[in-house]
C-alpha cells in the first residue's frame, strides 16, 4: 500500500468507523428504551448483542484492540496494520475507551504517514 493510499484509506475508514460507532452508541446502547426493552420476559433477539457490545467496552476491549493493532504497525512493516490501529482507535474513542484508544488512534496516524 502506498503512502498516499494507506492516508486515504486511514481517513476515510476513520469517518466510516466514526459515523458507525456514533451509530452504535447513540442508538444501540444508550436510550433508556433498549434497556428497558432487554428487562422483558421474551428478549428481543438484539438483547443479548446489546449485552456483548456493552460488557466489551467496559472491559476496555476496543481499546486494547486498538493498543494490539498499534503495536503490530509498530513492528510489522506493512501500513495497512496502521490503518487498523486507526479504524480500532476511532472505535474505542467514541465508545468509552479513549484513554488506549487514543493511543492506538496516534500511534496508528503516524505510522500511516511514517516514509
Amino acid at each position: 500500500m502506498t503512502r498516499g493510499a494507506a492516508i486515504f484509506t486511514a481517513l476515510a475508514g476513520a469517518a466510516i468507523a466514526t459515523a458507525s460507532a456514533m451509530a452504535l452508541r447513540y442508538y444501540f446502547i444508550e436510550p433508556a428504551a433498549m434497556g428497558q426493552a432487554c428487562l422483558a420476559s421474551p428478549l428481543p433477539w438484539w438483547c443479548p448483542l446489546r449485552d456483548l457490545v456493552v460488557r466489551a467496552f467496559r472491559s476496555e476491549v476496543f481499546g486494547i484492540l486498538a493498543l494490539a493493532m498499534a503495536a503490530a504497525a509498530l513492528l510489522l512493516p506493512a501500513r495497512a496494520w496502521g490503518v487498523l490501529a486507526v479504524f480500532a482507535g476511532v472505535f474505542g474513542l467514541v465508545l468509552y475507551n479513549a484513554g488506549l484508544g487514543a493511543v492506538g488512534l496516534l500511534v496508528g496516524l503516524l505510522r500511516v504517514v511514517r516514509p
